[in-house]
């Protein structure tokens, strides 16, 4: 602003300059000049009109109105954010001493507008005066959504749909009707009847007198009219691992393992009307419904899934299985790389038309555990660890580098070129996206 400003003065004083000599040399040729010769009386003579300093000091006199007399645009930029409407809405150049008129207004579905006017906060519509380059800014903060579903015989509040501005705490209590108990759910997840949401995103709750009907007894598990049979494994030792050709570094080497205490051992992977049953959602990629095997869970999903059920049932009955419970269940006391050939017993990359299949369809192994190879890897309780060359009894590996190390899944997939008892893998460093390969199985401890 100051450096134009004194350029416009340098001008105006060399056009006033100029002006004034055009001014002088045209008066000078106007005036009459004498000649005087001797012997001959002084004789007065005219020049011709002085058109050209005459019409030069004009143009510098009117270039100098001009520059006096123009005026500076200023400039009004404007920076609307999603969310937002309103005018002014570009970046504009508008006279010195307008008065601007602004208008900002929010978008169905935002929240907390916000107006700066040189950084300083300003009201939603008012005029800004162009004594100098102006800077508005309008922003939206999107509210966050909670939505309430509150079931017949259930009341508490919040008790509808309501948004909410981000970061805000939202405190909630349900309880039934009749007095007995009441199940919410927080986004799926079972939770208590009274407490508190963040809301760092969208948020759902739903309460219910009703947590939906579950049981389990001798290794059958029923939620919602949905059947889930375990087998019973027992304890036993095996050789863990294999020397196969075929088999990565990792599945080696074999070494002997004792799992000391029996459990139980889903018949099937979880399937995703259990799923559908226990979280009220379905995430699989191939959403089948039905008998096919959930999958694209990662295993903090898993740990989800289980604490729902088990609050659903009133008993911590389950749980994943470990790597070494895992594989002497799937061995079921073979000592080869799989308990028959692997289309018979397996989808995998040869039959399985890239795409999962309903559990059950293939042989089930001497236990009665089917697809414990292919179809979907299986999560374990364990994080990868590496296998020691020595006797082990009942080994877990632990996540000691918060979950860097990852945790293990087994069995393969539809999408695995080869099928073995021995194959493991990890989800990297547990920060993947899930996929469509992995899923689980449930174990029992009784």
């Amino acid at each position: 602003m100051g450096s134009r400003r004194w350029q416009r003065r340098i001008a105006a004083w060399v056009l006033v300059v100029f002006a004034a000599g055009a001014m002088a040399w045209a008066a000078e040729e106007a005036a009459p000049r004498f000649l005087e010769k001797e012997g001959s009386p002084a004789v007065a003579r005219h020049h011709r009109f002085p058109w050209l300093p005459v019409l030069l000091g004009a143009g510098a006199a009117a270039a100098l109105i001009l520059v006096l007399a123009k005026r500076k645009e200023e400039t009004l930029t404007v920076d609307m954010r999603v969310g937002v409407t309103g005018t002014p809405a570009t970046t504009t150049k508008f006279r010195r001493g307008t008065a601007v008129r602004y208008e900002y207004a929010l978008k169905e579905g935002f929240g907390s507008l916000q107006v700066l006017l040189d950084g300083r906060p300003a009201p939603a519509s008012g005029s800004v005066v162009m004594d100098g380059p102006h800077a508005l800014t309008a922003s939206a903060g999107k509210e966050q959504l909670l939505t309430v579903s509150l079931a017949a015989g259930t009341t508490g509040t919040p008790a509808a749909t309501a948004s909410y501005p981000r970061s805000q705490a939202v405190p909630y209590r349900y309880r039934s009707l009749s007095g007995g108990a009441v199940y919410v759910r927080l986004d799926g997840v079972l939770v208590a009847a009274s407490g508190s949401v963040t809301m760092d995103r969208d948020h759902a709750l739903a309460a219910s007198a009703s947590g939906g009907v579950a049981s389990y007894a001798g290794g059958l598990l029923t939620v919602n009219g949905i059947r889930y049979e375990l087998a019973a494994v027992p304890a036993g030792e095996f050789l863990m691992g294999s020397d196969s050709p075929e088999a990565e570094r990792i599945e080696k080497p074999v070494h002997r393992v004792r799992v000391s205490r029996p459990f139980r051992l889903g018949r099937t992977e979880v399937t995703q009307e259990l799923w559908q049953a226990v979280m009220g959602n379905n995430p699989s990629k191939f959403p089948r419904g039905g008998r096919y095997p959930v999958e694209e869970v990662v295993w903090d999903d898993t740990q989800a899934f289980i604490r729902s059920l088990n609050q659903m049932l009133g008993r911590d009955a389950f749980r994943l299985p470990t790597e070494a419970e895992w594989e002497l269940a799937a061995r079921a006391g073979t000592t080869a790389d799989r308990y028959g050939e692997a289309g018979d017993i397996a989808w995998y990359q040869g039959n399985s038309g890239g795409q999962t299949h309903p559990v059950g369809q293939k042989r089930a192994n001497a236990l009665g555990l089917f697809d414990v190879l292919g179809n979907v890897w299986e999560w374990c309780q364990d994080c990868r660890g590496e296998y020691m060359d020595k006797y082990q009894v009942d080994p877990v590996y632990p996540c000691p580098d918060n979950r860097r190390s990852g945790y293990v899944y087994r069995g393969g997939s539809w999408d695995t070129r080869f099928v073995r008892l021995s194959l493991r893998d990890r989800n990297h460093f547990n920060i993947g996206p899930p996929q469509t390969s992995v899923g689980f199985r449930l174990a029992a401890s009784d």
